[in-house]
């Protein structure tokens, strides 16, 4: 057939049941955006040959599936820390700075000799 040409042409090799395939894989492709039975019509079958024929599973649907939990899952804990924070008040997270004014760069009001990033290292001149 002229498909088969073209593949050759293209050096990729033939595979099995060629229009079954690719029909296949375009009822699946249309049938992840239009409901079922607009599909079927398009095609001229019906809903149950399309689903024991036709269908597949395909890695996208994998996909979909794991990033939206880990998206559910990341939002819960988000906003469950959310909520701690606003039970907690900011005072009480961090109350060996004191006020945000005092703290600047050196940590403490008490500690203005060596800056908090510069901790462990020596004065310079």
């Amino acid at each position: 057939t002229q498909l088969c040409r073209i593949l050759r042409r293209a050096g990729i090799q033939k595979w099995p049941k060629l229009f079954v395939n690719l029909r296949s894989s375009r009822e699946t492709e249309l049938n992840n955006e239009y409901p079922i039975h607009v599909v079927c019509k398009w095609l001229d079958n019906t809903p149950k040959v399309a689903q024991k024929h036709y269908l597949q599973v395909t890695d996208q649907h994998f996909s979909s599936a794991t990033e939206s939990k880990v998206a559910q899952s990341e939002k819960k804990v988000a906003q469950k820390v959310a909520q701690q924070i606003d039970e907690l008040g900011c005072q009480s997270m961090s109350p060996q700075f004191g006020s945000a004014e005092n703290v600047g760069i050196y940590g403490t009001e008490e500690n203005k000799e060596y800056p908090v990033q510069d901790s462990n290292l020596e004065p310079s001149d």
